[in-house]
């Protein structure tokens, strides 16, 4: 017997707090693959199982989107941005370090011991 999703399990995924987009819509495309169910209707359930802060989830609220393939094309562009900011921050966390780093030890530099 084939280990097959039910619309079930398609409706009590949920994205954790601290879990990427990535790694949630990994997990929604597991299911929503083996699932006979209504785009519309995937759909939903994909929206309501998002992060309630998250801005795709935000994004499918406002825009009308036809197809789960459209979802999840947009789904694709959020990753990106989402993992962009992840190493932009990394980069600038980086910097700010060496900046800080720099400026205390030029200000230690001219003081009487």
């Amino acid at each position: 017997m084939e280990n097959k999703n039910s619309h079930a399990d398609l409706y009590t995924l949920t994205q954790g707090r601290n879990e990427s987009l990535r790694s949630f819509i990994g997990r929604f495309k597991e299911v929503v693959v083996n699932v006979s169910i209504p785009d519309a209707a995937a759909i939903v359930a994909l929206k309501n199982a998002l992060w309630y802060e998250s801005r795709f989830k935000e994004e499918l609220s406002l825009t009308h989107v036809e197809t789960i393939v459209d979802a999840l094309l947009q789904a694709a562009k959020h990753i990106e941005v989402e993992e962009e900011k992840v190493v932009n921050a990394k980069k600038h966390a980086h910097r700010n370090k060496h900046r800080s780093q720099a400026t205390n030890s030029h200000s230690s530099k001219g003081r009487p011991r």
